[in-house]
C-alpha cells in the first residue's frame, strides 16, 4: 500500500530529505513525496519542482494518514514545530539513506521521526533518539547515545561512549573523543574537539573545545 509523505521545511535541509526520500522511494520504500509544508512560502508555489502545500498548522486539518519529515536543522527550532502538530493521523517515520552504514544488525536503534542522510557510519550498541538529525559522512562510534532532537552535522565523528543530550548540536567537522559528553541544547562549533564534558546550554568552540558562551536555560 502506497502511503503519502510530506517534508516540513523547505530549505537547504528539506530539499535534501526530499532527496532521501525518492531515492528511498527508487528503492521500492511504498511512499508518494506530495510535497513541502513551510511557513515562509506560499502555497502553490514550488521548491525544487515539488509544491509548497501550506503552513505548519496545515497539517492538524489533515483527514489521511500522512507520514511527515521534519527537516529543520535547528534543535529548538525543530521540538517548537513538533509540538506544534497535534494531528494522529500523521505519523513520523525513521529515514535512513541507503548507503548509510547500520554496523551490527539488531545492536543500532532509532526513535520515532530520526533523519539519517547519505554516507553516515554506525558501528555498534548505539541509542539514536526521537527527531534526530544524523547528517551527511557521520561517523558513531560504539556504545555512543544520542538524546532526543539532536542534530550532528556533516562530517563529525564520535567516538565509543560518547553522550549527545537532548537538543544538542554538534557543527560540521566536529570531533568527540571517547567518553565525551555534550549538555542539554549546548552547541559545539564547526571543526572542535571535544575532549571531556561540556555543560548544558553552552557554546563551546576550538581545539580543544572550550565554552564561551552560556546560554539562559
Amino acid at each position: 500500500m502506497i502511503k503519502r509523505i510530506a517534508v516540513v521545511g523547505a530549505g537547504g535541509l528539506g530539499r535534501e530529505i526530499r532527496l532521501l526520500i525518492l531515492e528511498l522511494i527508487s528503492a521500492g520504500a511504498p511512499w508518494e513525496f506530495i510535497g513541502f509544508f513551510d511557513d515562509q512560502l506560499s502555497v502553490g508555489s514550488e521548491v525544487n519542482g515539488s509544491p509548497v502545500l501550506g503552513r505548519v498548522e496545515l497539517l492538524n486539518e489533515e483527514k489521511k494518514p500522512l507520514s511527515v519529515a521534519i527537516a529543520i536543522g535547528d534543535p529548538q527550532t525543530r521540538l517548537a514545530v513538533y509540538q506544534r502538530i497535534k494531528n494522529p493521523l500523521l505519523d513520523f517515520p525513521v529515514l535512513i539513506h541507503p548507503s548509510t552504514y547500520l554496523g551490527e544488525k539488531g545492536r543500532v536503534s532509532l526513535g520515532e521521526g530520526s533523519l539519517v542522510a547519505a554516507a553516515a557510519v554506525f558501528t555498534t550498541d548505539i541509542s539514536i533518539g526521537r527527531f534526530v538529525l544524523i547528517n551527511n559522512g557521520v561517523l558513531l562510534g560504539h556504545d555512543t547515545v544520542v538524546g532526543d532532537f539532536t542534530s550532528v552535522m556533516p562530517g563529525a565523528r564520535l567516538s565509543g561512549h560518547v553522550k549527545l543530550s537532548e537538543g544538542s548540536f554538534i557543527g560540521t567537522g566536529a570531533s568527540l573523543i571517547n567518553g565525551a559528553s555534550v549538555g542539554r541544547f549546548s552547541t559545539i562549533g564547526a571543526g572542535a574537539a571535544v575532549i571531556d564534558a561540556i555543560p548544558d546550554f553552552c557554546t563551546a568552540v576550538g581545539v580543544p573545545a572550550k565554552v564561551i558562551k552560556k546560554q539562559a536555560e
